[in-house]
């Protein structure tokens, strides 16, 4: 911690300004207590970890009724095993103060959370060092966990004092794409903090993680990465040579780049560097939307710390987790095809359709090679409900001028055809995205398949489909209107080419003057249905791209 320059930062000087709350960890042997720090400088760690039920931190946790208590003394016998062990660990490296968020901000206070989660990337990036308790599924389960000693070997060295070996099982590094498997050395990918929402940002923003994994304890940092098992930081290369990808990962064994690439784009602001900043947070985002929340609700808050970096960096205007620059090619976004289903995945009201954060799974966002835009967008409102201005949000509506194509689809007709031949459909993950043949206006009479991301949302659990478990029919009511709107035509370097790309809304009834939508999927590409090959697959394209555009609203 005192030699490796590139993990300071801005921190090189003088000590980081601690958080506005903090736990004196006693390291002069005085009493564990809640400190306010009034602006004070000095070196601090933080925790991350699983809090576990709603019951494990009830009789600990800080509450207003609590403050002034704690700031006398907290009472060790009170800490659960996670926060204790993070203490001590604290206090024996010679660090002053941990924060903690059970701990420093009160639980009871919604004011005081909005203010406390705002400050999420100076509290983790500021910290000398982030404690990940990896292994533990409950605050209640510590740091130290597992059985690490997992065959003794006594012997007796060459002074006659009996000594023992211990060993395990040998890691090897088996690396993966994809965020929800294995993908490190160590199986931090499986861990419990590895599946927490509020985690990922805590990791990623953190310059120095001190890891307890259920084997053995490993250490990552800017500048190397090291482990019981390799102490020569022979890993590091692995790293390195993952940091080049922008594909998502499991970031606790390999640091991610997101703080070098941050501070590069701060100290030389150029595009290419704004352009690998917003690679790198489309990989963080659709490992993020594979993780779990308690609450749904915290969708935005528990990615704001990481908006708020970006935006120190990056000349954007941030709405409900899309970027303007970005615009209108982020709204098409899609779950992922890996994404298994589950019943109470759902669409909430505590975010705007259009916005990622609706939706309680996974998803995935891609970085056109190359994109024409064919709508206009008029304005874009999506204002933060609290003090974190890239937290909650109370709505959000966007105003654009684009082409719309009714669309009219058949459930009886979709349902015949899936029992007769369920292995003809094209199935995108599980039940989630499911292709279906729809039927355009007048102006575009062929019937054409489209990919649909329909998603859980609109899984109907009362289909007449039973003895197929994988397929769901649509929660599609007749006389809903439905409608195919033109994003843009995205095409592939060196091919001629181009493919529509449409989000599918559905129009609200009684919108006061405009006509009001929200949205329900998004296709990236279509195919032709059996029999009708001899159809020019431009001719949608062109009816849409000839089509009028008129003015709508979507929330």
């Amino acid at each position: 911690m005192e030699t490796h320059v590139k993990c300071d930062l801005d921190y090189s000087d003088e000590p980081p300004t601690l958080p506005k709350r903090v736990i004196d960890v006693g390291v002069d042997g005085g009493p564990i207590k809640l400190v306010e720090s009034n602006g004070e400088n000095a070196k601090y760690a933080a925790l991350t970890y699983c809090w576990g039920d709603d019951t494990a931190l009830s009789s600990v946790k800080l509450l207003l009724s609590r403050f002034e208590a704690y700031k006398r003394e907290i009472p060790l016998d009170l800490l659960p095993k996670t926060l204790y062990d993070a203490v001590m660990i604290t206090r024996k490296l010679g660090i002053g103060y941990i924060w903690i968020d059970s701990l420093c901000i009160l639980q009871d206070s919604p004011a005081d959370w909005q203010v406390g989660s705002s400050r999420m990337s100076n509290i983790y990036t500021a910290a000398v060092v982030v404690i990940a308790a990896t292994g533990g599924a409950s605050c209640k389960d510590g740091c130290y966990i597992g059985n690490r000693k997992k065959l003794r070997l006594p012997y007796t060295d060459s002074d006659g004092k009996d000594r023992a070996l211990y060993a395990r099982l040998a890691q090897f590094p088996f690396f993966d794409d994809r965020a929800d498997v294995r993908s490190d050395p160590h199986s931090l990918g499986e861990s419990h903090l590895s599946r927490r929402g509020w985690c990922a940002q805590e990791v990623l923003l953190a310059r120095r993680t001190l890891s307890y994994s259920k084997d053995e304890v490993l250490w990552d940092c800017m500048e190397r990465i090291s482990c019981e098992c390799r102490l020569d930081g022979s890993i590091r290369s692995q790293r390195d040579e993952r940091r080049k990808s922008n594909k998502p990962m499991t970031q606790l064994t390999i640091h991610s780049p997101f703080l070098e690439l941050f501070q590069e784009g701060r100290e030389a602001p150029s595009r290419e560097n704004q352009e690998k900043l917003y690679a790198k947070w489309y990989a963080m985002l659709e490992d993020y939307t594979g993780r779990n929340l308690t609450y749904p609700s915290d969708r935005l808050p528990a990615f704001s710390g990481l908006a708020t970096m970006m935006s120190d960096v990056v000349v954007d205007t941030y709405y409900a987790g899309l970027w303007e620059s970005r615009m209108p090619y982020a709204l098409v976004w899609v779950r992922h095809s890996r994404v298994p289903f589950e019943r109470n995945q759902a669409r909430g009201d505590w975010a705007p359709s259009w916005s990622w954060a609706s939706v309680s799974c996974r998803v995935r966002q891609e970085t056109p090679e190359e994109f024409t835009s064919a709508v206009e967008i008029v304005s874009i409102a999506a204002p933060p409900s609290g003090a974190n201005r890239f937290g909650s949000v109370t709505e959000g509506r966007i105003e654009v001028k684009a082409v719309l194509m009714g669309i009219a689809i058949d459930l009886q007709s979709i349902r015949k055809q899936i029992h007769a031949d369920a292995h003809s459909f094209e199935w995108r993950g599980t039940a989630h995205a499911v292709s279906h043949y729809i039927t355009g206006n007048q102006a575009c009479q062929p019937r054409i398949k489209i990919v649909l991301d329909v998603g859980e949302t609109w899984l109907d659990p009362d289909s007449e489909v039973e003895d197929i478990p994988e397929v769901l029919g649509l929660e599609v009511k007749e006389e809903g209107r439905y409608f195919l709107m033109l994003v843009g035509m995205e095409g592939i370097k060196g091919q001629d080419e181009a493919q529509p790309c449409f989000l599918v809304l559905q129009e609200i009834e009684g919108g006061d003057k405009e006509r009001t939508f929200k949205r329900v999927g998004a296709n990236l590409r279509f195919w032709l249905p059996k029999g009708a090959e001899s159809y020019d697959r431009k001719l949608l394209a062109q009816q849409a791209l000839s089509g009028t555009k008129e003015l709508i609203v979507i929330t």
